[in-house]
């Protein structure tokens, strides 16, 4: 009978989700819903060939209340390793490495090799392919760890970690939360081969057991192994990058010296409402319309320099930029504002509408 320690040190690190396309089963939502259940504090997310969902991966960990850790799983012929972002470096290589992946026509299991002993620096590597683990084991193995998953090949996985000297760690490659999920896997897969769901290739299905196990369900899956239980912590310990929140980013234009990009930005908004309105706004007075000019104008670039979208509005990209404008979220959809029709002359007149705003955290 085994005995189970009370707090058992696991964490899952190779977690897919419906970002994994056509294989993993589940939302972000739904795996950090069901690790918190569990208890978990801390994951990795590795999806497969891409971090296409590691920024809305990261917001739904904080609603949560967890920590996520960035990764993706790469795969080249028969050979594939679990990468993780242990720093910036890290980061960088990760971004590097899949977008060679994706520009390889066939990459086969000596480009994974290759390219990961170019970009290796920042990132925890975890493979079970043997001729990835022993090229790597000869440039260090520092931060190289043997995965292993439940199953058959469990035991000879435990003893290639023997004979190469490096660390196992655990894990249950998970493509979905529970196994009443298996039959959405099943689906996905058989839409991505394009066949009927009896004739789906054995070799492209995970296997029935590749759910988000609990810590207790893994801890009887390496009763003789505890280290690669012990492992995940370590490694989530090592991992602290976190995805950066920059704000906007814009390309920077010049501009004249001694003004400033809404300066500017004003000035292109006066030339336009001299050319459909006929009022010059520089001049003091103008009537009741070029009042309301003067305040609408006013309202609209505060909106603008509080939401920090200078940059966007100014310079030649504001020919592109004022024909989005209606995707602004805080000038309430596609309303006509005075940015626009400097652009469209023949546009909705925004003199004769009402800027509604929506509030800084609305929808």
């Amino acid at each position: 009978m085994l005995r189970f320690p009370r707090e058992i040190p696991f964490v899952h690190l190779h977690l897919h989700s419906n970002y994994s396309f056509c294989r993993g089963a589940n939302s972000l939502e739904d795996l950090c819903t069901a690790l918190k259940a569990q208890g978990a504090s801390t994951f990795a997310l590795t999806d497969l060939d891409g971090l296409y969902g590691v920024v809305w991966a990261q917001q739904a960990a904080e609603l949560a209340g967890l920590r996520m850790i960035v990764g993706a799983e790469l795969r080249a012929g028969r050979t594939r390793a679990v990468l993780l972002v242990k720093e910036t470096a890290g980061y960088a290589n990760l971004c590097q490495l899949i977008s060679e992946k994706h520009a390889q026509e066939r990459p086969d299991d000596g480009w994974l090799v290759r390219a990961l002993r170019r970009r290796r620096e920042g990132l925890v590597v975890l493979s079970d392919s043997p001729a990835l683990l022993q090229a790597l084991r000869r440039d260090g193995a520092d931060d190289l760890y043997l995965l292993c998953i439940p199953g058959p090949h469990r035991r000879r996985l435990l003893r290639l970690a023997r004979q190469l000297h490096l660390p196992p760690v655990a894990s249950n490659d998970v493509y979905f939360v529970s196994p009443d999920d298996y039959p959405v896997h099943r689906v996905l897969r058989a839409i991505d081969n394009h066949v009927a769901l009896s004739r789906i290739p054995a070799e492209e299905l995970a296997p029935h057991s590749a759910w988000l196990k609990t810590p207790a369900d893994m801890w009887a899956a390496f009763p003789d192994a505890p280290e690669a239980l012990e492992n995940t912590v370590r490694i989530a310990e090592a991992c602290t990058f976190r995805l950066p929140r920059p704000g906007n980013i814009f390309p920077r234009f010049p501009v004249p010296e001694g003004k400033s990009e809404l300066q500017c930005l004003r000035e292109l908004c006066l030339d336009g409402i001299r050319r459909r309105y006929g009022i010059d706004l520089r001049r003091p007075g103008g009537g009741e319309l070029a009042q309301k000019l003067r305040a609408r104008l006013d309202k609209e670039l505060t909106i603008i320099s509080d939401e920090g979208l200078r940059q966007l509005f100014s310079g030649d990209v504001g020919h592109c930029a004022a024909r989005l404008a209606h995707l602004w979220p805080r000038l309430g959809g596609g309303q006509p504002g005075l940015l626009r029709p400097r652009h469209h002359p023949r546009g909705p007149d925004p003199a004769r509408s009402v800027l509604r705003t929506l509030p800084a955290h609305g929808p």
